[in-house]
């Protein structure tokens, strides 16, 4: 049976406008006996209407009201358009299709668009398993910190990471933020603070296709404050030593020590964060004896778990035993 004029005229008319409009099928997305093509940003992708449903439930509530007549189709197939970005698709139906282990070391791009469709279209599997791999990624006790490379004071999160691409680590504090992921933002925050320059806070990073990324202006609030309140964080535990006697007022180390207090203020009149997580103290206690280093480095230690305990309340968000909860 032939299918009505009108909808052959429909097909046609939809087909000049895509030529027109310079629009695209996917390489690896566009299957022949497909039952519905989702387009965004001039992609198109035919998969199975069978699929979406079975991993999201807004797919499944739209196909379960019927369609009018003068809905765009294309050769037959119903057309539905998306405002989403189109590299997002192509992540989300990759992993739907040719499953989670192509994606073992997916990237944090991959991983944004899993959490950002997961939760629009409820993917919730998608979604899950973005967060579980993000868990992993982004510690949230101090051990795992001390442990994990992006604690090196001396490398970014981007060079730890060679598919964390410049702007995701923006793009990844807002999806976290729209979705409620709050559990990895306090170690994002303070990774943005100490690799970042404030004028990319505040006016944003170019990613590699040339657009910005950009931070609401709340999260940019936040995060000036919460990088006041690490300096002070940092002055109050990790270097409170340094105000302290050690090793029963040792002289010989007493001249040394204000030196290097006063190398350290310097650095931290730059707002530089990175003392405040990171293992530095023996660039710090260069010079002191060998029973002072111990007990300063013994002290430092002490005072960034217990500036690491204080980070989540720095960016007003609850402790970290009520983050994992929340989470869980």
């Amino acid at each position: 049976m032939f299918p009505p004029t009108k909808r052959k005229r429909m097909d046609d008319s939809v087909k000049n406008q895509m030529r027109s409009e310079g629009v695209k099928r996917s390489h690896s997305l566009w299957f022949e006996d497909g039952s519905v093509i989702l387009e965004a940003q001039k992609t198109q992708f035919r998969v199975h209407r069978s699929i979406l449903c079975n991993y999201s439930k807004v797919f499944q509530d739209m196909f379960t009201v019927p369609q009018p007549e003068s809905s765009a189709m294309v050769d037959g197939v119903p057309l539905i358009h998306v405002i989403d970005d189109a590299v997002d698709w192509e992540n989300v139906l990759g992993i739907i299709y040719f499953g989670l282990k192509m994606h073992e070391d997916h990237s944090i791009g991959v991983l944004i668009s899993m959490m950002r469709l997961g939760h629009k279209y409820q993917f919730d599997d998608i979604k899950t398993a973005a967060v579980q791999r993000l868990l992993k990624e982004f510690p949230t006790n101090f051990v795992e910190w001390t442990n994990d490379a992006a604690s090196d004071p001396h490398r970014t999160i981007m060079q730890n990471d060679a598919y964390f691409s410049r702007g995701h680590e923006i793009d990844l504090i807002n999806i976290a933020s729209e979705i409620q992921f709050q559990q990895i933002l306090p170690v994002l925050y303070y990774i943005l603070l100490r690799d970042r320059p404030l004028t990319e806070i505040f006016d944003g990073t170019m990613r590699k296709d040339r657009t910005v990324a950009m931070l609401a202006p709340e999260t940019q609030r936040i995060l000036i404050l919460g990088r006041d309140r690490i300096l002070r964080g940092t002055i109050a535990h990790t270097l409170a030593w340094f105000e302290g006697d050690i090793t029963d007022d040792c002289a010989t180390c007493q001249g040394k020590r204000v030196g290097n207090a006063l190398n350290v203020a310097m650095g931290m009149l730059t707002y530089d964060v990175s003392v405040a997580l990171q293992d530095t103290a023996s660039e710090i206690v260069a010079g002191l004896c060998n029973e002072c280093k111990e007990e300063a480095e013994t002290e430092m230690a002490l005072g960034r778990q217990q500036l690491w305990a204080e980070l989540p309340s720095y960016f007003d968000l609850p402790s970290w035993d009520v983050l994992a909860k929340f989470n869980n």
